[in-house]
């Protein structure tokens, strides 16, 4: 229970209290060593009470705090872990651990902080250049950008950009097979006779864009940027809202689910699908910055590129639960935290995965594009380059769009942050957590974000809910979409659709009220009027069947031996049927089988 894990925290003394929260920010991780379990609970302090840190794992085991590896079962070929059902009860592992900031751009030191934590803040955030930025989190447009992403793909279907063509040599080189390749690097490497060196490291440059150059030059307005738009993409699949593959295509039953939701249930949706998705990485855009480069060994034929993509998604939750642990609206230092980072995270590499058996070499690394060196864990200036950027990424990116993190900037630099809700969302406390504070209650969009003349609705689009652009999507096409403006009209058939689907009209004028800040026109009105009166009046049907019977009774004693009432559309008369053309089989089986001769004929 959620409360017995608080007391027995409580009652923790502070070494124990330090390996607990290194279990947390180590995480599930098969491969942790007893001496990086040390290391991160060193970061505070020397642990002195016990000779090695199992003895401490298995006083908090008895408490409950945690799993053994040496359990049978799942975990069995674990190291002892904190289990999501535990942490999610846990306090706030880095609350006072990390000091928390007076206010954004705050200098003042900090106290009783261990390796020199102050010098640190002082170096990384810029004092004294007064360029600060802050920018408050706010999750609804990026929402609402999403659900613009969704129906502008969904009104134009588009083919995804081909995959890079694969190399002939592949086929007798198995350490080249599904990757992709810098086709110069791989033709120098050929012509030198180096292809089968043991030691040769090819580049792996960042994934094409998904989507084709003309698609992107259309929707990167709209979502902000081309890099957004990949993200986008990417979540929305991962989501299942579009369906793999080449064209682009919704899968209609998803899409529906998700747009009943309101804006901040669907942000929660979208930020589970990114905590865990595998399909893109932070590391890819910095890749496209040409600062840093992806390399890996051939030789190493069994790193295949869904190893590649797990073990980035695995490097991304290193960050996610730190990030979680920290308090909720507290203003964090950079580089604090990058402090604490260097410690937990010290290599960005395939390493992290090595047993004491494996390589002595990494089979994928990153080195400095300038330099050509490989990054070295221990050089502040290299783990900034990756790890200090990979977070950089992840907190003004994804955390940022999605109304999780606060950011405050000194030139550009992010040195500050705030989070809101990302500890819920992350360790699942709560299925949907509020829009931050700093949000101001939601206020009536203004009248000129909605416009309409007779038929036609123009809007303004991240200006109304995306529940709105719902309700627009089930009575009117889009007929035209830029950055600052959807126009939607007025369509008979789409409307007609979505009475069939069970839309009724009473339904539809109360949605139109609460979501939208203007009357719904008296010709929009009248129009939808008219449909719903008239729909269903008139139904034309094709390929049916007419039945005819000889007497009064024969209608009845068919309904009792076939499966009639299942296939019939229309009884003219209780001589007359119709039913559906393809029952007709079925029925004269039924029939002849309760010993009667039924006739057939094309003629009516």
């Amino acid at each position: 229970e959620p409360g017995d894990v608080l007391a027995a925290t409580l009652n923790l003394d502070e070494e124990h209290r330090r390996v607990l929260r290194a279990l947390v920010l180590l995480g599930e991780n098969d491969k942790t060593r007893p001496e990086e379990l040390e290391r991160v609970a060193g970061a505070w302090g020397d642990l002195e009470s016990y000779k090695n840190t199992a003895t401490y794992s298995r006083h908090l085991f008895e408490k409950g705090l945690v799993l053994s590896g040496d359990i049978s079962g799942t975990y069995s070929s674990q190291s002892d872990f904190v289990p999501p059902v535990i942490a999610r009860a846990l306090p706030p592992m880095l609350k006072g651990v990390i000091p928390a900031a007076p206010h954004p751009q705050s200098n003042a030191p900090s106290a009783a902080l261990p390796f020199d934590w102050a010098q640190d803040r002082r170096r990384g955030s810029g004092q004294g250049s007064g360029q600060a930025e802050t920018r408050l989190a706010d999750p609804r447009p990026f929402v609402r950008t999403v659900n613009q992403i969704v129906l502008l793909l969904e009104q134009s279907p588009t083919p995804l950009r081909p995959p890079m063509p694969r190399p002939r040599m592949e086929k007798v080189r198995r350490g080249l097979r599904g990757w992709d390749y810098e086709p110069a690097e791989l033709a120098q490497a050929k012509s030198s006779g180096k292809l089968d060196s043991r030691d040769l490291a090819l580049t792996v440059p960042p994934p094409v864009r998904s989507l084709p150059d003309e698609t992107i030059g259309r929707l990167s307005p709209v979502a902000g940027s081309e890099a957004r738009l990949e993200f986008i993409y990417s979540l929305l699949v991962a989501a299942g809202v579009f369906q793999p593959g080449s064209p682009v295509t919704i899968w209609p039953e998803v899409k529906e689910q998700f747009l009943r939701r309101d804006e901040l249930a669907q942000r929660a949706i979208l930020a589970r699908v990114y905590f865990a998705m595998q399909d893109w990485s932070a590391l890819w855009e910095l890749l496209r910055d040409g600062n840093l480069q992806l390399k890996r060994l051939p030789s190493h034929q069994y790193l295949k590129p869904e190893d590649l993509r797990a073990h980035l998604a695995h490097f991304r939750r290193v960050v996610l639960r730190a990030l979680a642990s920290l308090p909720d609206g507290k203003w964090i230092v950079i580089a604090d935290l990058f402090r604490l980072m260097r410690i937990v995270w010290p290599r960005f590499d395939q390493s992290v995965w090595q047993t004491y058996w494996g390589h002595s070499v990494a089979s994928w690394f990153l080195v400095s594009a300038r330099s050509g060196e490989v990054l070295r864990p221990t050089d502040a200036d290299d783990w900034e380059l990756a790890q200090g950027r990979f977070i950089r990424q992840i907190i003004t990116g994804p955390l940022h769009w999605l109304g999780l993190a606060d950011l405050c900037f000194d030139d550009g630099l992010l040195v500050e942050v705030r989070f809101h809700g990302l500890a819920d969302l992350y360790w699942d406390r709560v299925e949907t957590p509020d829009a931050p504070s700093t949000v101001a209650a939601r206020a009536a969009p203004a009248t000129e974000a909605v416009t309409t003349d007779r038929y036609t609705i123009s809007v303004a689009p991240s200006e109304i809910p995306a529940q709105a652009h719902n309700l627009f999507n089930k009575i009117a096409n889009l007929e035209a979409a830029t950055a600052g403006r959807f126009v939607y009209r007025l369509d008979s058939q789409t409307t007609y659709a979505s009475f069939e689907a069970g839309l009724a009209l009473s339904e539809l004028f109360a949605d139109w009220e609460r979501l939208l800040p203007v009357l719904m026109p008296e010709a929009i009105h009248d129009q939808l009027a008219a449909w719903w009166d008239a729909y269903g009046r008139v139904r034309i049907y094709e390929d049916l069947t007419v039945i005819e019977f000889g007497d009064d009774y024969a209608l009845a004693e068919m309904k009792a031996v076939t499966a009639l009432e299942k296939f019939l559309i229309a009884e003219i008369s209780p001589h007359l049927v119709i039913v559906r053309q393809e029952a007709v089989d079925l029925l004269i089986q039924a029939l002849e089988k309760a010993g009667y001769t039924p006739k057939q004929t094309d003629e009516v």
